[in-house]
């Protein structure tokens, strides 16, 4: 109970987004993050991988499929040249502790990694710290799996989130539809009121020259 009051308990859970980015039939880079922090698995010209870490305090997915920056980017929707991102699960890990397995797995690895070697970082450093696994955690098992060793071999992207992408856009849709009628609405009542008003200022000054 104490620890609790004084914001001593254990921590929520954070979000694990772990994202797939594909452009002109090549794999362009593997990622994954947790708590403000990018750990991608990035191709060079010459086939292979290397790691490239961030941190971004005010990091978010929107601001993620929203702004690439200088990578090349596939578009996000179906097809395989695409970016994917989806949340794979959660980790009640802090920050520090989840450097600090990125760190070892990473002693474990070459600085530049081929194919197989990404996917098994991958699988080995995000099986240390996530500790809940949603729906699409088989979609990143899928992408890790050793079998696939090729962009036609990796799965396609989830249905269900292909779906999702066109149900948001027709309800951003109605919404938008249902804000224009609010406002039509509102600009005929003020107009309604307008006229009366205007009617009664007329009926006014007729009273007043009849006097």
């Amino acid at each position: 109970m104490l620890k609790r009051l004084f914001g001593l308990g254990s921590q929520p859970p954070y979000d694990v987004w772990f994202s797939r980015n594909i452009y002109l039939n090549e794999l362009q880079d593997w990622m994954l993050v947790v708590k403000c922090r990018k750990f991608e698995l990035v191709r060079m010209p010459e086939g292979d991988f290397t790691f490239v870490c961030d941190y971004e305090h005010d990091w978010s997915i929107d601001r993620e499929e929203l702004n690439p920056g200088k990578k090349l980017r596939g578009r996000y929707g179906n097809g395989y040249d695409n970016f994917i991102m989806v949340q794979i699960g959660s980790s009640h890990l802090t920050g520090k502790e989840i450097d600090q397995r990125f760190v070892a797995t990473c002693h474990q690895f070459p600085p530049r990694l081929s194919w197989t070697q990404a996917q098994d970082f991958l699988r080995r450093f995000t099986e240390q710290f996530v500790d809940t696994h949603t729906f699409h955690w088989r979609f990143f098992l899928d992408n890790t799996d050793f079998g696939r060793q090729c962009v036609p071999q990796l799965p396609p992207p989830p249905v269900i989130l292909i779906n999702g992408s066109e149900e948001q856009k027709a309800a951003a849709e109605a919404d938008r539809a249902r804000l224009n009628d609010r406002v039509m609405n509102f600009n005929m009542m003020n107009a309604g009121m307008m006229r009366a008003q205007q009617q009664n200022i007329a009926m006014n000054q007729q009273i007043m020259r009849n006097r």
